[in-house]
């Protein structure tokens, strides 16, 4: 592994990422449990969720920009220092004598279900993890005038707790903005009163209310997840608890994502907050598959990592083109002729909406929805929405279109199955000329 310069001065953005991952992806068609089953594809990535937020800086052009604070160990950390130089992604590595662990997604093409299997994480020593936090004061106190933000992005391996990031956060400036992805024990770190932001899911953000002691013997967060998709009583109190985490603890902004559905952004001191309405993303592929756009024409390699071994050559995640080919064209061939003007929305039905007079109704083919299936992979999509976000804040400081960009290019990353952190800028920027962002005032 490559020896880095303790004293060496961090760029704009530190991202601490003590819990790194050999990322392995397994494809079945059709997966069993309690059965023996064979995986028609095996793939290798990076893992870890600062790794994947670096990564995500990476993909979105601020490479120059971000340093990596990491912890290594073993062959699978050579991968990781390997991968992470081939991409000229500045990082600072505490070596370990532990292996870095191995993390497994198990992706079934049957279902487009995930699983996720998690190796445990091998135990550092006291001296170890006294040497990681000694690396991170040493980063913050070189960086200090030039040093613009600071992510932490847990979890912790064996052997390290929230203790180290309640460290770090003590010795942010008063210029950084420090960002925090992490959830267990947390009450430590936000004790510091130095986060601005925290970013976590509505999972997690009950599990966080549910610590502090939030939720209260009646409230809608006590014994269950919420909906707040319908539950307009749910959506009150939990905009109530989110304004009580921010009072308490003097945190500037809390982000609160829930998959494809509504994503929320409070601010401290405001009158309100704001949520984000994920688009379709199958609406929005057809529209660029419609208007000729090349889709995931960038292939992604990791040259030191285990190559990919398929044993059927496939793409599972763009299957729908093949099977869609035919009505697609018949609707551009209409389109060139003139028999009909292309709608917003083209392929009738799509997001919801009735088939319009703008296509031609007489050929049965389009007159239905295309079957269109995707096979996703969100693992790693937080992680992306952190590394997004913190580049665009960095950028424009506006933390409402930053949060929305983050979550286009989370939203976007899930269609890349072989790789964490990934995602089509292109897509990218669909998704994100499609998020509804709406205004709410607390009663």
């Amino acid at each position: 592994m490559t020896h880095h310069d303790p004293g060496l001065v961090p760029k704009d953005i530190l991202i601490v990422g003590p819990n790194a991952a050999s990322q392995t992806t397994l494809f079945f068609d059709d997966f069993q449990p309690h059965d023996v089953n064979r995986a028609y594809k095996k793939s290798h990535s990076i893992g870890g969720k600062g790794q994947n937020c670096a990564l995500a800086c990476h993909k979105y052009g601020f490479t120059e920009e971000v340093t990596l604070l990491q912890i290594l160990g073993g062959a699978t950390g050579t991968y990781i220092d390997k991968a992470l130089r081939q991409k000229g992604i500045h990082h600072i590595n505490v070596e370990v004598q532990a292996e870095t662990r191995t993390c497994t997604t198990v992706l079934d093409a049957s279902t487009g279900s995930m699983t996720e299997l998690i190796e445990p994480t091998s135990r550092i020593t006291a001296e170890e993890r006294t040497a990681f936090e000694d690396r991170a004061q040493n980063l913050i106190t070189t960086g200090a005038g030039a040093l613009r933000i600071i992510a932490l992005c847990g979890s912790f391996p064996n052997g390290m707790d929230s203790e180290t990031f309640a460290k770090i956060a003590h010795q942010k400036p008063d210029s950084a903005f420090l960002y925090l992805d992490a959830v267990k024990d947390i009450e430590l770190i936000l004790s510091t009163r130095k986060v601005d932001m925290i970013k976590i899911n509505l999972e997690e953000f009950v599990k966080i209310i549910r610590q502090l002691g939030f939720a209260g013997q009646s409230g809608n967060f006590l014994n269950a997840i919420p909906d707040l998709e319908s539950d307009e009583s749910s959506r009150r109190e939990f905009a109530v608890l989110a304004k009580r985490l921010m009072e308490t603890y003097h945190v500037g902004l809390v982000a609160i994502t829930n998959g494809p559905y509504r994503a929320f952004l409070f601010q401290r001191g405001g009158t309100g907050y704001h949520t984000f309405r994920i688009p379709d993303l199958v609406g929005i592929l057809q529209r660029m598959y419609l208007a000729n756009v090349d889709l995931f024409a960038e292939k992604h390699t990791e040259n030191c990592l285990p190559p990919t071994v398929t044993l059927k050559h496939r793409q599972k995640m763009l299957e729908w083109e093949a099977e869609n080919e035919e009505c697609l064209n018949r609707i551009r061939r209409r389109r060139r002729l003139g028999r009909g003007g292309i709608s917003p929305d083209p392929v009738p039905g799509v997001l919801g909406r009735e088939a319009t007079d703008t296509v031609d109704q007489t050929d049965p083919l389009i007159r239905t929805k295309p079957p269109i299936e995707l096979l996703l992979n969100p693992l790693g999509a937080g992680d992306t929405t952190n590394g997004v976000f913190i580049c665009e804040y960095l950028r424009s400081q506006d933390p409402v279109r930053s949060f929305a960009m983050g979550l286009a290019a989370a939203t976007a990353s899930c269609l890349v199955t072989d790789f964490t952190g990934y995602y089509d800028v292109k897509i990218m920027h669909a998704v994100f000329s499609d998020i509804a962002v709406e205004s709410h005032v607390l009663d």
